[in-house]
């Protein structure tokens, strides 16, 4: 995401730097004045509208690109765990067994559709983390719908992660461990931007 607005910002500089170095801002202001004493009513009018116009356009992409950084820290997902009973409030759709000893139920729902969830094993060394094999994989998750995941949540290292895809492109990602915080799972779970997602929030809404 750093990236891109990086690529923009010195784009943008380029284009400018390059029009006042071949032009120059010395001659461009003399040919607008020049060129006011002569301009009638209606070019003068067309003149504000085009400046009208360049304002709007600038603040739209400035609108964007709020609305792109804010989205970086809106969740549309819950995840609870229980680890005695079932908690009846969620409409579960399918449930997925991760390990041998299934002491724990986590629930997994978001109020907007996921396009597809991915289980993975948790893989680590000590040089980074990664995710393994391809467990188990559901193409799409509906606002409303829940998944039940029965596992076991390691208090150390965690054995299982879990990656999505939601309805405006950005990818999640939770890690199945203990919150040595608080307990709150939900609190595993980061988001980033994709391309998609970029272009999603440039030209939607």
């Amino acid at each position: 995401m750093k990236y891109i607005y990086n690529c923009i910002l010195v784009f943008t500089v380029f284009i400018l730097g390059y029009i006042f170095g071949k032009i120059g801002i010395d001659s461009i202001l003399n040919k607008l004045l020049v060129n006011y004493e002569k301009i009638d009513i209606i070019q003068l009018v067309g003149f504000g509208s085009s400046i009208v116009t360049l304002i709007l356009f600038v603040t739209y992409i400035i609108g964007r690109c709020l609305l792109i950084k804010k989205m970086e820290i809106t969740l549309e997902e819950t995840v609870e765990v229980s680890y005695k009973e079932e908690i009846a409030r969620f409409s579960v759709v399918e449930e997925y067994n991760l390990g041998n000893h299934n002491s724990e139920f986590i629930y997994l729902s978001s109020t907007e559709p996921l396009r597809w969830i991915k289980f993975y094993e948790y893989k680590y060394n000590d040089k980074k983390n990664y995710r393994g094999e391809l467990l188990e994989e559901r193409k799409v998750l509906k606002n409303g719908q829940a998944l039940k995941i029965n596992t076991y949540l390691t208090c150390g290292i965690p054995n299982y992660l879990i990656e999505y895809q939601r309805f405006d492109f950005i990818k999640g990602e939770l890690i199945l461990s203990e919150n040595g915080k608080n307990g709150n799972v939900g609190q595993n779970v980061l988001i980033k931007h994709t391309f998609k997602s970029i272009l999603y929030y440039l030209i939607n809404k």
